[in-house]
């Protein structure tokens, strides 16, 4: 088990999370699942559940800056336009809250 999804608020618009969706379909989902949902948590993190998302600083540090190459992960940092790791965030979190309300019905 995770534990309890609790990701952080929502503030990205509707227009930024749709292109958070599309780039984490093209380029994210091979390794952390479609929909945010890995299919390996053991193997490749459940991204709903990381505390990176509550800052864009830290989610940066990994998908641009590499900080987890040595973990495995990648940089994109050749490969996406500048706002598009904060729309995967954007994605990501709203993916986390539309889950977390799922789970509450």
């Amino acid at each position: 088990m995770l534990g309890e999804l609790n990701p952080p608020p929502i503030t990205a618009d509707s227009e930024t999370i749709a292109h958070g969706e599309q780039v984490y379909g093209r380029l994210c989902s091979v390794c952390h699942g479609p929909s945010g949902v890995s299919d390996s948590v053991g193997t490749f993190p459940d991204l709903r559940y990381s505390a990176r998302l509550a800052s864009e600083e830290a989610w940066h540090s990994v998908v641009i800056e590499g900080e987890l190459v040595a973990g495995g992960m990648v940089s994109f940092a050749g490969t996406l336009e500048t706002a598009d790791p904060e729309a995967i965030r954007a994605y990501i979190i709203a993916r986390a809250h539309a889950d977390r309300e799922a789970m509450a019905r």
